[in-house]
Order: C-alpha cells, then sequence, then structure tokens
C-alpha cells in the first residue's frame, strides 16, 4: 500500500496503521509511506498519534531509505526520455517527431525522472533548443509554467473569467499553497490575491475556474485528514514552487494575505508549502518571515505542525521571529507546545526558553517564583544540550 506525501498527512497514516493492524485485511500487507524526508514528523508527530501496540510495533521496526533515481546510467535515462516523449505525443493526438534529440541526460540534475519527462515533453512540443547543450532545469521548469499560463488563459476566456492574466497566475498560486474545503472557503481565501481583492465580485467565478483546473488528485489534503481538496494544486511540486516563487516576485505580502484568512488548517498547508517553496528558492524566505513575523502568534499551533512537517527554514524563522519580538507569554505556550524531541525547533526552543527564564527571573517574589526559576533554567539547559551547546547548558 503506497501512501503518498505522508509527512503531511501524518493523522492520516497513523488511522490507517491502527486500521491494518486490526486485521482488516486478511492478507500481510507492506505500507510504504513517501514523504520529502524523515523529520519531526517521523520521529515526534506520527508515533505520538499511533496508540494501537501492534502498529507503534510495526511503525518502530520500519526501515527509511532515501529513494534513489529511476535510471542510473546516461543510456538508460535517454531511453526513459524516449519513452516519455513517445507517451505525450500520443496523449496529446501529437505527430512524433522525425528525429528526437538525444540531450546529455548524464548528471546528478536528472536523477530525478520528472527531469527527464520534462525534457521529453519539451522535444514533443518542439523546444529542441532547450535540449541543445547543457540542460538547465530552470529553463524547463519556465517553459512548462509558460505551457500552463497559455492554459490558464484560454481556460478562463472560454469560462469569461474578467480576470487579467497576472491574477490567473496569483489565483493558481494561492491555490497552490493550500486547499478549500468548498467554493465559499475557496472564494474567501482568492481575496488574498490584490486583483480579486479590488473586484471581489470576481472570487467566487474564479474559485470555480480553479475547481476545475487540474484533477481532483493533485488536491491537497491537511495533515488530520480533513476534507480541504476543493482548490486543486498544480503539481508536480517542483512546479507549483516555481509558480509561487513567481508569484511573490511580484507580489511579496502575498504569504502574509494568504495567512490572514486561513484557518488553522489552510494555514498548516500554506505554511508547509512556503517552508519547502523557500527551501529551493531564496527569495520565498524573506517574504515568509514577513509573513511569520506578522501572524506568529495567532498561528502559534499552525507553525509548530508545519515545522514539523516540513522542516527547515520555518524553524530558524520562528526563533528569528520571536528573538524579534520578545513575548513571554507566546514564549511559554511555544514552549508548551514543541515536542521533547525536536531538530527543526530546537533554535526556536532556545529562543523560547531564554525569554521564559528572564521573565520569571524578574517577576514579583512569590511563594512559586524559585520553583518555576528552577524549572525554567533546568528546560533552558536541556534545550541547549540538544543544541551542541554544554557549556551553556551547564551554566544554565
Amino acid at each position: 500500500m503506497l501512501f503518498r506525501s505522508a509527512h503531511t498527512r501524518y493523522e492520516d497514516v497513523a488511522r490507517l496503521l491502527k486500521v491494518l493492524a486490526q486485521g482488516a485485511l486478511r492478507t500481510p500487507t507492506r505500507v510504504l509511506l513517501l514523504a520529502r524526508g524523515e523529520g519531526d514528523w517521523w520521529t515526534s508527530q506520527l508515533p505520538e498519534r499511533v496508540e494501537d501496540t501492534t502498529a507503534a510495533a510495526a511503525l518502530e521496526s520500519a526501515r527509511v531509505r532515501q529513494v534513489g533515481p529511476v535510471d542510473e546510467t546516461g543510456p538508460e535515462r535517454l531511453e526513459a526520455f524516449r519513452e516519455a516523449a513517445l507517451a505525450f505525443a500520443a496523449a496529446q493526438h501529437l505527430p512524433v517527431p522525425e528525429r528526437l534529440p538525444s540531450p546529455d541526460l548524464s548528471g546528478p540534475g536528472f536523477e530525478a525522472i520528472l527531469w527527464i519527462h520534462l525534457a521529453a515533453l519539451s522535444a514533443v512540443d518542439g523546444k529542441t533548443d532547450l535540449l541543445s547543450g547543457p540542460i538547465v532545469r530552470s529553463q524547463l521548469i519556465d517553459y512548462v509554467l509558460q505551457r500552463e499560463r497559455r492554459y490558464w488563459k484560454k481556460t478562463a476566456k472560454t469560462q469569461r473569467l474578467g480576470l487579467r492574466d497576472r491574477a490567473l497566475e496569483r489565483a493558481v498560486a494561492v491555490a497552490t499553497m493550500l486547499g478549500a474545503k468548498d467554493e465559499d472557503a475557496a472564494a474567501n481565501i482568492l481575496l488574498a490575491v490584490p486583483d480579486i481583492d479590488e473586484a471581489p465580485a470576481q472570487a467566487r467565478p474564479a474559485a470555480g475556474w480553479l475547481h476545475n483546473l487540474y484533477p481532483p488528485a493533485t488536491a491537497r489534503r491537511s495533515p488530520s485528514g480533513d476534507d480541504e481538496t476543493w482548490l486543486p494544486a498544480l503539481s508536480p511540486e517542483p512546479l507549483g514552487e516555481a509558480l509561487i516563487a513567481s508569484a511573490l516576485e511580484d507580489v511579496r505580502s502575498l504569504p502574509t494575505r494568504v495567512l490572514a484568512r486561513a484557518n488553522p488548517r489552510q494555514a498548516h498547508a500554506a505554511l508547509t508549502v512556503l517552508t519547502q517553496t523557500a527551501r529551493g528558492h531564496a527569495s520565498v524566505r524573506g517574504a515568509l518571515q514577513e509573513a511569520i513575523d506578522q501572524h506568529l502568534p495567532i498561528l502559534r499551533i499552525a507553525v509548530i505542525t508545519a515545522a514539523q512537517a516540513a522542516g527547515d527554514p520555518l524553524g530558524p524563522i520562528l526563533a528569528d521571529s520571536l528573538a524579534r519580538s520578545p513575548d513571554p507569554d507566546l514564549a511559554q505556550d511555544l514552549a508548551n507546545t514543541i515536542p521533547i524531541n525536536t531538530v527543526t525547533l530546537r533554535d526556536l526552543a532556545v529562543v523560547a526558553g531564554r525569554q521564559i527564564v528572564e521573565h520569571v527571573r524578574h517577576r514579583a517574589s512569590d511563594p512559586q517564583r524559585d520553583p518555576d526559576f528552577a524549572m525554567a533554567l533546568n528546560n533552558l539547559s536541556n534545550r541547549l544540550g540538544d543544541l551542541g551547546r554544554p557549556e551553556e547548558a551547564l551554566a544554565a
């Protein structure tokens, strides 16, 4: 049984393991979880939610493997390229080019089959200039995005949607960040797009256009399994992330605007996607930092779960945000939420711990102050030890 995007759907995974452990299937079943990395979702969130002892034992004995390339050698990848080109031509009812190019696909940039498939699609479309000489993956992404933009424009025109091209792109970017449970929720979140906010009557037509833009299989679900799939995302993920990065070049405030309208499940989804995008597109980190600075007090739960699911750079961003705007009450809430075993949130745990210590240190004397101070120092010492700072931990 194959389970995609397990790092964002750990509640679903926990339920599945429980059902299987209780004998729902009569035959032995192997479960394969696909994720972008192990991270905190694997070491803390998922184990905390697996209560069945049989399922917990299976999870504890599970092996983690790094997925390697589908095809190892240049000739094998070239064969995959040709097979994909034939399949793309047949699917689009296009003639197969008389002479397919033979690009160099032997480099590490083509270990993932996605890039071989994008190269094949460009060959079928006659973009052979992209395949002569060294192939730049960003050029393949730009080519596919231009292809999608033509599709958006064509479908929007058919539906007589009164939005400019840039608004269509931003709307797809928002849908790729997070889902919605129905048309009302989708229309609400699309008001985060400045162009739609200026013409709110377009929100509902735009939501309907997006709903039918891509197959439901590309929609995202919330980690708790709640249905947020009414808005489909642009996939595969590298393509969707490139679109988000492009949209943020023009509207840097888009994440801030989105999070202002998002419910907790949507906020988790948006923060997870933005964190993954920031890893591959450095320019996105600044926009994500500004959104966190604006919304951290409100999204204190969503930021923790998203950081555990997506990993860095959200953890350091959260630590920087709290350090710049100290808030002892918020620090205490975050410290209570951060799991004991964490890698992603270690920096945030230390920043929060320091603020708690200083707050208790300067609190008016009362019978509980000294025990609270000792506890705060002990917690800070443990967190500093987790960061590999034994001298500071001992001093605390």
